[in-house]
């Protein structure tokens, strides 16, 4: 008898509802959810659940030569996300396993997270969190992220999401891409760069690039700036003492001093028009310089405590103060 599983191993719709596996079941097919006893699936943990399965909805678990060996039946891996850096393309290739992603499927959360992740950075929020857990309270300046200037390498589907988000924050939006998609970069104002310039005008890095070795290399070379990974790229040894994969920030390289923002030309004017032949940087008109004496609504904010008896009352008013110029 032919095998007809499909295994399904992407842990958040193991205990919840989806809808889209129920074709699956309509086309005859038995689909199987399995996590392993730490989460992702272990090497020995996949090789036993392979057996019938003829496809599998994959997340990032191993699919070695080992794999493929033990399993004759395997015929498709489908992985959820984008990127084989856990599945051996070629051991596939010579067991007749064709591999494909699911494309469109959680580009937009990964640049969600991905933007989430420059903002807590830029912020110091993972800092902040730990010292006021800890008890202590103090303020310390952090330039923030709105009209910052962020350095995306890679722009493909997440890239681009990444770049649409940073037009909400008036963002300089640098970027390094082998095979761009020129309209789209118009579109958004996006100054193309080789990596080199990008990370020298960057204030923040994220990366979105296959793993690879050029992109390994990439990923340690970026180590100047703030850096956001959600690329699977490994840690640099040379600062972690031994290469992993890691999804996440490295908050702890010198920052640059802050320009002056208010010089910045505005991103959230209108795009121009594409010019056959013109350049891909973005050619805006500057921000006109702010009216310090223009009248503003006042914001307060209130927070009241109470000691015993006693009530005391904090209030911070802002009112027709200057924009910020620089530090």
């Amino acid at each position: 008898m032919a095998a007809n599983r499909v295994l399904v191993t992407v842990p958040h719709i193991y205990d919840r509802e989806a809808p889209y596996l129920e074709r699956l079941g309509a086309a005859g097919l038995e689909v199987v959810k399995v996590r392993g006893a730490q989460g992702k699936l272990t090497e020995d943990e996949l090789i036993a659940a392979l057996p019938g399965v003829f496809a599998t909805f994959a997340a990032s678990e191993p699919y070695t030569e080992r794999v493929f060996r033990s399993a004759p039946e395997l015929r498709v891996i489908s992985r959820w996300g984008v990127g084989f850096d856990a599945i051996d393309v070629e051991a596939a290739t010579r067991h007749g396993v064709v591999v494909c992603t699911a494309v469109g499927g959680n580009h937009e959360a990964v640049a969600d997270y991905a933007f989430a992740l420059m903002c807590a950075l830029q912020r110091g929020l993972r800092a902040n969190t730990r010292m006021v857990a800890q008890g202590a309270w103090r303020t310390e300046f952090r330039p923030g992220i709105w009209r910052s200037t962020v350095g995306i390498v890679g722009l493909g589907r997440i890239g681009k999401a990444v770049a649409r988000r940073c037009r909400g924050f008036d963002i300089r939006v640098l970027a390094t891409e082998p095979a761009p998609d020129l309209a789209f970069v118009r579109a958004h104002g996006i100054e193309l760069m080789p990596l080199e310039k990008l990370l020298a005008e960057a204030d923040i890095v994220t990366l979105h690039c296959p793993a690879s070795p050029e992109t390994r290399a990439r990923a340690a070379s970026a180590m100047p700036r703030p850096l956001a990974n959600t690329a699977r790229q490994p840690r640099p040894p040379h600062q972690h003492g031994g290469p992993s994969n890691f999804t996440g920030v490295w908050p702890n390289s010198p920052a640059k001093p802050a320009a002056p923002r208010t010089s910045r030309p505005s991103r959230m004017t209108p795009a121009p028009k594409p010019v056959p032949g013109a350049s891909t940087t973005s050619e805006r008109a500057p921000r006109p310089a702010p009216n310090r004496h223009s009248a503003r609504a006042s914001a307060f904010t209130s927070l009241s405590t109470k000691t015993g008896s006693a009530k005391r009352s904090l209030s911070v008013a802002a009112s027709g103060r200057p924009t910020r110029s620089g530090t």
